[in-house]
């Protein structure tokens, strides 16, 4: 069964002990995706995701893959539309050890602006990597014509004009709108002392309440008409989205969407 517990700062904690298992899974989840991000900052919270990688105040990039690699573990990130998240895999033994580099990560990312040179210019790449897999940036197109005008339609990895003006002071006011204790979770799996977790969770994260950040820009479809886009590319394969404004995923005939979706072309076996 899961275990919920609150902090007074607001930063929730959910533990599911797995007794039979001898490693533990960790991450620190923050609201916060391409969904509450505009024009002209597309992509900084996938920024501030990789500059999290290179260094805090009390540790470098190698002192963090070390101190996670060398004892068997695994170490990782993502972003998406709603949420960033930094996760670890340990042996049981080094639950506190997984928690104190994530912690550290989260509050104490150092950005120092010559990483943040170095590491756009990486971003850079990876959009043109993208551009270059006509099978993923057809899902871009895609959304662009199924969120027009929205910060759903926009890149989560962003643009080079947008990541091109982004410094220091935009992804540290970022950091300090977003990753605040009303805005993470702490989630945990594997063999646990709760009670010991808590206490651990609590040093790590003494951060003073701010409230909820502000919300997303709400999406209404207006759309009257059939959309289409086509960009041409002189290869061999042609690649092809087609996609339709759905039920709310709160709504009680979600399941029976998602039996169509498998039906039309969920897999192999579908009817496509």
């Amino acid at each position: 069964m899961y275990h919920k517990t609150v902090l007074k700062n607001g930063l929730r904690i959910m533990m599911l002990d797995m007794p039979y298992m001898e490693s533990v899974a960790l991450g620190v989840w923050i609201g916060t995706g391409g969904r509450y991000e505009s024009k002209t900052n597309s992509g900084i919270s996938h920024f501030l995701e990789h500059m999290v990688f290179k260094g805090t105040k009390n540790k470098s990039t190698r002192d963090i893959k070390e101190s996670i690699e060398g004892i068997g573990g695994t170490l990782n990130g993502f972003t998406d539309e709603e949420v960033t998240c930094y996760l670890v895999k340990v042996p049981k033994k080094f639950v506190t050890l997984g928690l104190d580099v994530l912690s550290d990560m989260a509050t104490h990312p150092k950005c120092d602006k010559s990483d943040i040179d170095k590491e756009r210019g990486v971003i850079f790449e990876e959009i043109k990597m993208y551009k270059d897999r006509p099978d993923q940036h057809v899902h871009q197109v895609l959304c662009e014509l199924m969120w027009s005008d929205h910060p759903l339609g926009m890149p989560l990895i962003g643009n080079e004009k947008s990541l091109g003006k982004l410094g220091r002071e935009d992804l540290l006011d970022h950091k300090s709108k977003h990753y605040t204790p009303e805005n993470i979770v702490i989630c945990a799996c594997g063999q646990l002392d709760k009670e010991a977790f808590v206490e651990e969770v609590k040093k790590r994260f003494p951060m003073q309440s701010k409230g909820q950040p502000g919300g997303f820009k709400r999406f209404t479809p207006n759309q009257k008409k059939p959309r289409f886009a086509c960009c041409e590319r002189d290869i061999e394969q042609t690649h092809m989205n087609i996609g339709f404004h759905n039920i709310s995923r709160f709504h009680p005939d979600k399941y029976t969407s998602s039996i169509l979706h498998i039906l039309l072309g969920g897999n192999m076996s579908s009817r496509l």
